[in-house]
């Protein structure tokens, strides 16, 4: 089994699921893409740093991970942090809405 592995988590969605779920790991990743620049046109500094880190685990579960992108713990801490922050922004908007 090890001789096997993909060593890529597209290919490894791609033999685990086949086109279903490589076209879900690519949904996946255009929307965090998507909220990473949501995130950067409100507040560049967490902006650039999310955007890196999303880019560093790509970069990393592309190169070798014989899982999958969802068997990475370093996933999981960067959609939390990101959608966290949204969250964040978000609930401040809504106050600062309120006040008016």
């Amino acid at each position: 089994m090890g001789v096997l592995s993909a060593h890529n988590m597209i290919l490894t969605d791609l033999l685990g699921g086949g086109w279903i779920k490589a076209l879900l790991l690519m949904a996946l990743l255009l929307s965090l893409a998507w909220q990473v620049i949501l995130l950067f046109l409100v507040d560049h500094q967490t902006g650039i740093l999310c955007g890196s880190v999303l880019l560093l685990v790509v970069i990393g579960s592309a190169i070798s991970n014989r899982f999958g992108l969802l068997y990475d713990k370093f996933f999981y801490l960067f959609t939390l942090i990101t959608l966290r922050e949204m969250a964040m922004i978000r609930s401040c908007n809504k106050r600062l809405e309120g006040r008016s």
